[in-house]
Parts: C-alpha cells; sequence; structure tokens
C-alpha cells in the first residue's frame, strides 16, 4: 500500500527536554480529540471517502464532512464531535480507531502533528510543543532546569512545515540577535521575573522606532549597550522604585479570564476552574467588601502560590521560553512591543490563575497541580484567534499600550507577612 502522507527526516531546533516525548494516549487526562474541532486536509479527507475498511466505512460515510468555506486545504473538513461529551466520534475508549485500524499514516496532519509545531524560519527549523497537551505542559513546567535547545534529527511529514515569514527589511543577523537577547534576558535568574518582562517591555519599546526607521547599526548599538546592562547586573536599578499594583492587575487579568467561563469545559478543565473559583470566593455582604476580599485573597494566593513553586524555581520562566520559541518572539507581530504585550497578558493571566488556585482553603496544591493550571489555559485561552482580539481590546481600554502603565501591572512580589515568613521557612 502506498504511503499517503510520506516523511523526511530534517534537522531541527527543539527543546531537548522534548527530544522523547511521546504521547500519553489512553491515559491523557486531557486529550485532544475531545472540545475541538478535528480537521482534515483534503489529502486525508479523500482518502477516507474512498477507503474499503470495513470497520470504518460507514463512519466515513457519516461522520467527516466537507468545509466548503475552508480558508485552506488544511482544513478541508471535520471529524463529527459526539453533541453531548464533544468527543471526536472515531474515539473508542479513549484511543483513536483511525490510528489502530489504518495506521498513523491516515491520521490528518491536524491530528498527526499536534502538539508539535514546525516552522521554518530564515532558513532555520524549529519544532516547539503546544502546552495545551498535558504531556508536553509536564516536562516543560516541572523539568528542575531552565528550557534548553539543541539541534537534532526530527521525522516529519513536508506538508505540516509551516513558512514563517521574517519582516524583510530587518537583517537576518539582525533578527537572530533581537531573538536571542529576548531569550537571554528572561533567563536571566539575576533578576526576579517581574523585572525581567518589565526589562523586555524597554527594550522591545525602545527597538521598534528604530527598526521601523531602518536604523539597524542604531539597533546594534543598542542591543549591545543592554547586552552590557544586564551581564553586569545594572538592570534592575531601573526599577528598584516601581510600586505594585495588586488591585489593577486583579482587575484586567480578572476580566481577561471571565472571557473564557460560558466555554464548553471537559471534565478535567473544569476540575481546574472550580480550584480557582474556590480560592475568589468572598463572605463579604456587599460589592465593595468583596472586592476587597478578592483582593486580599491574591495578594495571599501570590505569596502561596511562590512557595508551592519553591521546588520548581523555572516554572513560570520556562513557560514563558517555550511561548517565545513556539511564537517566534518578537517577530510574528507588526510590532515588537505588540509581540510582549501578548506574552505578559498570558503571563498575567496565568499567574492570576495560580494564585487563587493557591489560595483556596487547605493545604496547597501540588506541583503537579499547578502543571494542570498552565495547560487548561494554553487549551482554553490560546486557540482561539477571537480570543486574541478580545484581549488586545481589554489591554488598550486599561492602557497597557503605555509601557509605564504595563510595569505597575508586572510586580508581583507584594504578599502578606505570614507569606512572607513560610517563603523564608
Amino acid at each position: 500500500m502506498p504511503v499517503l502522507h510520506p516523511t523526511k527526516n530534517i534537522r531541527a531546533l527543539i527543546p531537548i527536554q522534548l527530544a522523547d516525548f511521546a504521547c500519553a494516549g489512553a491515559d491523557c487526562p486531557d486529550n485532544c480529540c475531545t472540545g475541538w474541532n478535528v480537521t482534515i486536509d483534503r489529502k486525508t479527507f479523500n482518502a477516507y471517502k474512498k477507503s474499503a475498511n470495513p470497520n470504518l466505512k460507514g463512519q466515513f460515510s457519516k461522520d467527516i464532512h466537507r468545509n466548503r468555506k475552508a480558508p485552506t486545504e488544511a482544513m478541508y473538513g471535520s471529524m463529527a464531535m459526539d453533541e453531548t461529551t464533544r468527543q471526536c466520534s472515531f474515539m473508542k475508549e479513549k484511543l483513536c480507531s483511525v490510528q489502530s485500524e489504518l495506521g498513523e499514516d491516515f491520521l490528518s496532519n491536524t491530528c498527526s502533528s499536534y502538539p508539535r509545531l514546525t516552522y521554518r524560519f530564515d532558513g532555520l527549523m524549529q519544532q516547539g510543543f503546544e502546552l495545551s497537551c498535558p504531556e508536553s505542559a509536564r516536562k516543560v513546567l516541572l523539568n528542575p532546569g531552565p528550557l534548553d535547545f539543541d539541534e537534532v534529527d526530527i521525522q516529519v511529514r513536508s506538508s505540516v512545515i509551516q513558512e514563517a515569514k521574517a519582516p524583510a527589511k530587518v537583517p537576518q543577523s539582525l533578527r537572530n540577535d533581537i531573538r536571542f537577547a529576548t531569550l537571554r534576558l528572561v533567563r536571566d535568574t539575576n533578576l526576579p521575573l517581574w523585572q525581567r518582562l518589565a526589562a523586555m517591555g524597554v527594550l522591545c519599546s525602545e527597538l521598534d522606532p528604530l527598526l521601523q526607521n531602518a536604523r539597524y547599526t542604531e539597533v546594534k548599538q543598542h542591543l549591545d549597550g543592554f547586552m552590557h546592562l544586564l551581564e553586569n547586573k545594572l538592570i534592575a536599578d531601573n526599577f528598584k522604585d516601581i510600586q505594585a499594583r495588586p488591585e489593577a492587575q486583579l482587575q484586567i487579568f480578572r476580566s481577561v479570564w471571565q472571557l473564557r467561563q460560558n466555554q464548553f469545559q471537559t471534565e478535567h478543565q473544569s476540575k481546574v476552574f472550580k480550584k480557582i473559583i474556590t480560592g475568589m470566593a468572598t463572605s463579604g455582604i456587599d460589592s465593595e467588601m468583596k472586592e476587597v476580599e478578592l483582593l486580599k485573597n491574591y495578594v495571599r494566593g501570590l505569596g502561596c502560590s511562590q512557595i508551592a513553586l519553591k521546588k520548581h524555581p523555572h516554572f513560570l520562566e520556562n513557560f514563558l521560553v517555550a511561548q517565545m520559541f513556539n511564537e517566534l518572539f518578537p517577530f510574528r507581530t507588526p510590532t515588537l512591543y505588540e509581540s510582549f504585550l501578548r506574552l505578559i497578558t498570558r503571563f498575567g493571566v496565568i499567574r492570576f490563575m495560580l494564585a487563587f488556585q493557591c489560595a483556596a482553603p487547605g493545604s496547597l496544591p501540588e506541583p503537579s497541580e499547578l502543571v494542570d493550571t498552565v495547560q487548561v489555559f494554553c487549551r482554553k485561552f490560546e486557540h482561539d484567534h477571537l480570543f486574541t482580539a478580545q484581549v488586545t481590546n481589554a489591554l488598550l481600554s486599561a492602557g497597557m499600550n503605555q509601557l509605564e502603565r504595563v510595569i505597575y501591572f508586572l510586580r508581583d512580589d507584594l504578599v502578606e507577612p505570614a507569606s512572607q515568613t513560610l517563603l523564608a521557612a
């Protein structure tokens, strides 16, 4: 039988912690075949329609549908979903019947590639992993050290390699320098994470006008000066007088989080959301008292989350590095600063969710439970393009297009005295 989807071996840069990634299969707590629309590329769709497999032929006839408004051949069709469970109709006992009957070659490009993201950018190949996958999230976030990368040989379908366009006018060497500088910054453990992000915002906002006016020599000089400050531990001096604004953080990130409260949730996702809602519970008798108590819970939760992650100091850092790598940060948006805003919004919502999960009564959650929180965030928030537009509007209305206001949203070392005592223990 001819191969439906030929693969080829390529050399690509990947996170080394995911070099041995393998799907958890039936053991996955939040499988990718439930709650999402499962798309089928044209080549796979036609193969399904022509299939003579006795166990699948009838189901192919009734449960795969042509999408006549598809913008690309990658979204040529889709699989039917169970109206109650929202599970792909081809799932049998938590396993894919297409794969078990026909083999992995007959999976659609969507099903075969997830959670991998394979890009060709500036002539180089890289493969990242979506953290909406529980297994990839676990391997990235619970890794005891910082996320690192290496070039390895991988096997991939040619049809799933995405060609990422780089800004044509910006020299390639300069793009590489900017990517390196931002990744170097977010991994610099000499600075608290909020200061690393604040410094990144300053860097992006200062480079944008230089790039837009093709002042590339000045961009290089600015980057060199910035790296000098970083290497000589002089960045922190710029932020020592910044005051924390937990009430502002609570307001903006709660509004973003609430955008996803009415969507379908799997049992796993619902469990995570319920823990967060429990941490947000207040006993105030009027709205003003409730807001005061909610803010108190948030501040306490920030401190408690630091305690819960004390043995995993790279947890949030690795989340950010994975996001930046997957999105070719900061070159997937019109400006560097826009990429920065998207990154810190995700960081802020996750910090909000972790804080309230840790503020809930009882013992602190285990790190594996906090992984679930990040994974559910990625699953519910990052795969919806409409959400990106909603968040942009929320940010603009909150004034976060102004860097000086953004920095106030980032500082998170304001914790209650009781939490400080625990942190010192």
